[in-house]
């Protein structure tokens, strides 16, 4: 029995990526039901935005939140595929193994850079330097470490000092990786929740680098395409070949869409608009959800809707706010998930390329262990990718240019335990990192700063020896899987099932999976079920 029944009536509250693509796959998959979809802010996209700033005849882009997708990945190939169904392929670039784009930094306790291996020289370099404290010593004797025997949930840290016998690794390169995709502490991210497949090689092998060194050595099973992925070509993209598309990027690490990621979303949000099974309401806000009636409220005309099915996907903290939560298992739930504040500095200037071509690279992400006043998570080169990518489709490359821009993250578990700092403050950190790290000279500037949260105006007129920092203070943007996530998740999701009876259920990143391409794919498998 499907979960919405003949020509019934759909809302989807978020126009996220994750809201959005649910109301695209359920159209494909039932034209028959109508899907209104609400947004408190006035462009979709969520926490992905691309600002445009023109500069006289130039336009400069500056990713605000997300920018590029792993190459190869269930999600990712639905990704391409709808950029292609939506006749947007010369969007779609990629970046070759080979390309100094996919060099990737480490930086060291002394503030130097320090290549992630791609060779046999530079793993001896790497081997050498302070970011591997632990690693070789903890790998030979990982083996004559015997499995856990209680099961359940622990801290990456506590997991690898288990396994490794040191907390060292865990402080060093898996907490610089946990910076940049989660920006959580590695003494409390959950192993289960962020690190899978690490926990399952103790689970299924007992030994984890034994069962690693297996995987990588041993006979290589065929892949077959996720069964998901089947599903969509019947029913959402016949003849979208993923097969061999998933072949072709194999060969391309990194992906980005030319004009910004939000162009996703946005080209989305535009073909849905021309759908006439499809209502939506920007600058709309939610202000109640009825899970007992599927109904909810919203400043649209300030009635009362019911619907036939409710997907929400715009977070827990916000569902709390707007719903009477009487159940104590499900309040506990919702408020023992942490989240993240982020501050992001894009820096950008147009004629003067200041990163030394032997240090160029997709960016470098910081350890736990280094001394840290800035509170840096990490730092992206936006132009290394930009001008290093070619179109995937017909490998078409564009002409290199000279400008530099980066991001700076800031913050993340660091906020959450020092307290958020002053604009000021964080803008003498962004300095401190540009001048102390990167090692520009920023007295040869004129440092132009624009707070994006309060500039309504996107023109901007740049001279060569301008440097713009553009920054924003993201509040509560990621949420912290930290230990016991899932436990807190499944709490609210069998409480929200329960109220609802079933005709409310939860997506987005607060599930569980936070990369774009894994809410996709959760947005698709779960439309599918209402198929």
């Amino acid at each position: 029995m499907s979960l919405v029944p003949k020509n019934g009536k759909v809302a989807v509250v978020g126009a996220g990526i994750s809201g959005l693509c649910y109301s695209y796959f359920l159209r494909k998959l039932r034209p028959d039901v109508h899907v209104l979809i609400f947004e408190s802010a006035l462009e979709p996209g969520g926490w992905i935005k691309t600002l445009q700033l023109q500069d006289k005849q130039d336009v400069v882009r500056l990713e605000k939140g997300p920018r590029t997708l792993r190459g190869v990945s269930d999600g990712t190939l639905l990704i391409v595929d709808i950029m292609r169904q939506l006749q947007l392929e010369k969007e779609v670039e990629v970046m070759k193994a080979s390309s100094n784009a996919n060099r990737k930094w480490l930086l060291d306790g002394s503030n130097k850079l320090v290549q992630v291996p791609n060779s046999i020289p530079l793993f001896l370099k790497f081997l050498a330097s302070d970011v591997t404290d632990g690693a070789v010593t903890g790998t030979i004797t990982e083996p004559f470490r015997k499995p856990s025997k209680e099961g359940g949930d622990e801290s990456i840290e506590s997991f690898i000092l288990r396994r490794f016998g040191s907390p060292q690794m865990a402080n060093n390169i898996i907490s610089a990786i946990m910076h940049g995709i989660y920006s959580g502490d590695v003494a409390k991210l959950s192993v289960n929740t962020t690190l899978p497949a690490l926990a399952e090689l103790e689970k299924t092998h007992g030994l984890v680098v034994k069962a690693g060194l297996s995987k990588m050595f041993g006979k290589k099973v065929p892949k077959v395409l996720n069964p998901v992925l089947r599903e969509y070509e019947e029913w959402v993209s016949p003849g979208a070949n993923l097969e061999q598309m998933s072949a072709d990027l194999k060969k391309f690490p990194i992906l980005r869409l030319r004009s910004g990621l939000q162009t996703f979303p946005k080209a989305l949000a535009e073909y849905l608009s021309h759908d006439t099974g499809v209502t939506l309401h920007f600058n709309t806000k939610v202000t109640a959800v009825d899970l007992k009636n599927c109904a909810l409220d919203h400043t649209g005309d300030g009635s009362r809707a019911q619907f036939d099915h409710i997907r929400f996907n715009a977070g827990f903290k916000t569902l709390q706010s707007i719903t009477n939560v009487a159940d104590e298992t499900a309040m506990k739930g919702f408020q023992d998930v942490e989240y993240s504040t982020i501050f992001l500095a894009n820096i950008y200037t147009k004629l003067k390329k200041l990163i030394p071509k032997e240090l160029e690279g997709f960016g470098f992400l910081v350890p736990k262990k280094n001394k840290n006043p800035e509170g840096l998570l990490g730092v992206i080169y936006d132009s290394c990718t930009e001008t290093d990518g070619q179109n995937f489709f017909d490998e078409s490359s564009k002409p290199a240019e000279s400008y530099t821009k980066l991001t700076l993250m800031m913050g993340g578990h660091f906020y959450n335990e020092r307290g958020i700092p002053s604009t000021s403050g964080s803008l003498r950190a962004a300095k401190s990192v540009l001048e102390n790290i990167l090692g520009f000279d920023t007295s040869k500037f004129n440092i132009i700063l624009r707070d994006e949260a309060n500039t309504e105006d996107k023109t901007i007129s740049l001279n060569d020896d301008d440097l713009l920092i553009s920054y924003n203070l993201h509040r509560d943007c990621i949420p912290l899987y930290n230990v016991g996530f899932s436990e807190n998740v499944s709490s609210v999701v069998n409480w929200v099932g329960m109220e609802s009876h079933g005709k409310v259920t939860l997506g987005g990143p607060n599930m569980g999976k936070l990369g774009i391409p894994d809410c996709v794919v959760n947005e698709f498998e779960a439309a599918f079920r209402a198929k």
